[in-house]
């Protein structure tokens, strides 16, 4: 028997930044996006006749990137920006958790959600700001997006152990 399986709203995808050891999400977001990649060499011997019998893997990297809406009201938008400029010039890691907040959908900030504890996170870790702009173009929306890479290896929610009983 197969149950009807919902997808996932993007907005229950969420990213946040720990500021003096509380988790606040990106105010006034659009979108987020994560991206992880694995570099890869073949393992090659002179006895299999120049086949790549097995791979390794040679490097990892992380990043995440947002795009967030600049607003006059409510929120402290200008403050969030001004710190992911200041840590992307100065070279200042950030901590981050991607997570998954599936209460938000239907509600603003200003209802009963607690927007500072995802339900779930799948991703957390030291980032670095590696690029930040704003685009203020003539009759759209102003804007800011950032990009951030991982610093060491990030704290990531392993689904495995559940489905085998354990908690993840």
């Amino acid at each position: 028997v197969h149950e009807k399986i919902s997808p996932i709203k993007g907005k229950a995808l969420m990213l946040a930044i720990n500021q003096g050891g509380t988790y606040h999400t990106l105010a006034a977001s659009t979108s987020h996006s994560l991206s992880i990649s694995a570099q890869t060499a073949d393992i090659v011997t002179k006895d299999e006749n120049d086949k790549g019998l097995v791979k390794e893997v040679t490097g990892k990297s992380i990043s995440l990137s947002t795009e967030c809406l600049m607003m006059t009201d409510n929120f402290d938008v200008y403050a969030q920006a001004g710190q992911m400029a200041e840590r992307a010039m100065n070279g200042m890691p950030v901590t981050l958790a991607f997570g998954y907040y599936p209460d938000s959908m239907g509600k603003g900030v200003g209802s009963d959600i607690n927007w500072k504890a995802p339900t779930k996170v799948l991703l957390e870790g030291s980032f670095l700001c590696t690029s930040f702009s704003m685009n203020g173009a003539v009759k759209e929306n102003a804007t800011y997006s950032a990009e951030f890479s991982g610093v060491g290896m990030p704290t990531v929610t392993s689904t495995s152990a559940a489905a085998e009983g354990g908690e993840a």
